[in-house]
């Protein structure tokens, strides 16, 4: 006799990012630069570490490091400086790691979010 077992592996996002608009969307002279702020908040009951990245050595993120208590928030910037023409997309790259030991019959999931975003040089 065979037996399966099945295991269903769910979880949810577990923060909010406020972003004023769906990507940084902006226009940018060359050589000059334009900041957008954007607040994280961790809506889960566990402390939470947050590493924050770019994957566009024009774009910079003020803050790459934190840790968020359950249900605080944290602005952060990002801010693209480009050097040529154009339109570019880049990622910026949200890890979340789980800080605390996972409960009891449960199991604490590490993430990596990696949302598009673009700017055109001008």
């Amino acid at each position: 006799m065979r037996y399966i077992a099945m295991f269903l592996l769910s979880f949810s996002i577990s923060f909010g990012l406020e972003l004023s608009e769906k990507d940084f969307g902006e226009r940018i002279k060359v050589r000059s630069s334009k900041t957008k702020e954007y607040t994280l908040t961790n809506d889960s009951e566990l402390t939470k570490e947050y590493h924050l990245s770019v994957t566009d050595k024009n774009v910079t993120v003020s803050t790459k490091k934190f840790v968020l208590k359950p249900f605080r928030s944290r602005k952060f910037k990002l801010t693209a400086k480009p050097k040529e023409k154009g339109k570019k997309e880049y990622y910026l790259e949200i890890k979340e790691l789980i800080k605390e030991k996972a409960k009891e019959n449960s199991v604490n999931v590490n993430k990596l979010f990696r949302i598009k975003q673009n700017y055109v040089g001008e």
